[in-house]
């Protein structure tokens, strides 16, 4: 977790184009926090001017991985490395938003049943509540969450 909310004075390696990871950048680029790199084992072609040049000696150099929630780290020797400079959109989102209520959901099966359960249950009750996470909704993408209940479907990774 960080040691400062002063994300601007902090520097970060996005590792994970999806969803997940293209909301971090957008969160990013709203708050004005310019000092990141991206990686994607995959997605070799998307946003060559933050792509990292060498993987290796940025995962070295930042303060923390912005990790998506479908990479496992026990597949990837390079992040075993640095296990304790991981953090991931939800720690970004907490440090963000200080004034909501949360409900997280994990686990292997039921998370998303479980979550549009809750949803529709407090809307029925006339609580104002938002839905995110991996459930579709890239949990930085909720907007103006103050004073509700926020339900998050989170990675069991």
């Amino acid at each position: 977790m960080f040691k400062t909310p002063k994300l601007k004075e902090q520097s970060f390696l996005v590792y994970g184009l999806g969803l997940t990871g293209s909301s971090v950048i957008k969160f990013f680029k709203k708050k004005k926090i310019s000092n990141f790199k991206v990686h994607d084992d995959k997605q070799k072609n998307l946003l060559k001017s933050y792509r990292t040049k060498n993987l290796n000696k940025t995962l070295k150099q930042v303060d923390y991985i912005v990790l998506s929630p479908g990479i496992s780290i026990h597949k990837n020797k390079h992040l075993q490395k640095y296990k304790k400079k991981i953090i991931t959109d939800l720690d970004l989102f907490y440090l963000d938003n200080k004034k909501f209520e949360s409900i997280v959901v994990t686990g292997t099966n039921g998370k998303s049943t479980t979550c549009k359960l809750l949803d529709h249950v407090l809307k029925k009750n006339k609580l104002k509540c938002f839905l995110g996470g991996n459930i579709g909704r890239p949990i930085l993408n909720l907007n103006k969450v103050n004073n509700s209940f926020v339900i998050i479907e989170a990675s069991s990774f």
